[in-house]
């Protein structure tokens, strides 16, 4: 009885250091001592014996992992997932931009495209940009300090220039003295970027002026 016993008892030991020391060929205790490295196997223990048996046809083996990414999947005869692969070239893509174009893929890259043009809200102060935050044209200020709309430049008026995106005039200061060229009139001074004088009565600077149609 109590041979009977030590044997049965020395049975089980050898086979758990048997099961435990022959996770490689073929020995196993769980599904996880099978795995062969083959995407494309579905691997077993089943008592105590690794089965690696080939995945169906159409069993996902690498998923996609990007926008210019394909799926690869299990031909149902060999044990390894097929080479990767990605989208064909020209293949329309989109990565979340909207200011770079329209994308497309190129050698497995969602790659820009003709960035969009907003130069039609360009102005002599003013630049047209594509705003991300709003996925349209916006325009900003441009050319601070810079000459804008009128050019003229004499006593009573500089270049006019642009300020946080608007041409503002750039006159003399009203009252200031000028010299109109003009011989009949006195106290010339400057208003709103012109040089003016109050004419003096009964000044002429031609016959024709002192015509008196007798």
């Amino acid at each position: 009885m109590f041979r009977f016993r030590f044997l049965s008892l020395l049975s089980i030991v050898s086979f758990v250091a048997f099961a435990t020391t022959s996770t490689y060929g073929g020995g196993c205790l769980s599904n996880a001592d099978c795995n062969d490295a083959n995407s494309c196997t579905d691997d077993v223990c089943a008592l105590g014996t690794c089965q690696n048996t080939t995945a169906i046809a159409g069993t996902v083996c690498r998923p996609v992992i990007g926008a210019c990414d394909v799926e690869e999947t299990c031909d149902g005869i060999t044990p390894a997932c097929p080479t990767d692969a990605f989208a064909i070239d020209g293949t329309p893509c989109d990565d979340v931009l909207h200011c770079n174009g329209d994308e497309a893929c190129f050698g497995g890259v969602c790659s820009s495209g003709t960035p969009v043009d907003c130069s039609h809200l360009d102005g002599e102060c003013l630049v047209g940009f594509c705003d991300e935050t709003i996925d349209e044209c916006d325009f900003g200020p441009a050319n601070e300090g810079g000459a804008c709309g009128d050019p003229t430049d004499d006593t009573c008026t500089d270049p006019d220039i642009c300020l946080t995106g608007v041409c503002i005039p750039n006159d003399a200061a009203p009252g200031t003295l000028c010299d109109d060229a003009d011989f009949c009139t006195s106290g010339d001074h400057c208003n709103v970027g012109f040089c003016v004088g109050d004419r003096t009565p009964g000044c002429c600077t031609s016959a024709a002026q002192c015509d008196d149609l007798n």
